[in-house]
């Protein structure tokens, strides 16, 4: 055991070395309460990317939707009104039946 230093010379902590289960946040995740509306699999993440312009943070966000796609390459989906209007890099996954 180290003893830890302490304002209050009148008592003494001890350090043993265990961490007490409330203040261990090895699991935690960053971002999770962000947005407490949203369910686990939505809530937002808060990434750092690397790209030619230098490094920066951006939040990514996995959202669920049915969408159509036209003959001509056109996607029309509903999205969550809580997403801020303007340009985003998406991804899409396209499920397809297997033929």
């Amino acid at each position: 055991m180290s003893k830890v230093s302490n304002p209050n010379p009148n008592s003494e902590i001890v350090d043993d070395g265990e961490m007490e289960p409330e203040y261990d946040f090895s699991k935690g995740v960053r971002g999770k309460h962000y947005l407490p509306n949203l369910s686990d699999d939505q809530q937002p993440v808060v990434v750092k990317v690397n790209s030619k312009d230098g490094e920066k943070y951006v939040t990514m966000r996995i959202v669920e939707t049915q969408a159509i796609i036209t003959a001509d390459g056109q996607l029309t989906a509903q999205l969550p009104s809580d997403i801020i209007p303007g340009e985003h890099r998406v991804i899409l996954r396209i499920e397809q039946p297997a033929s």
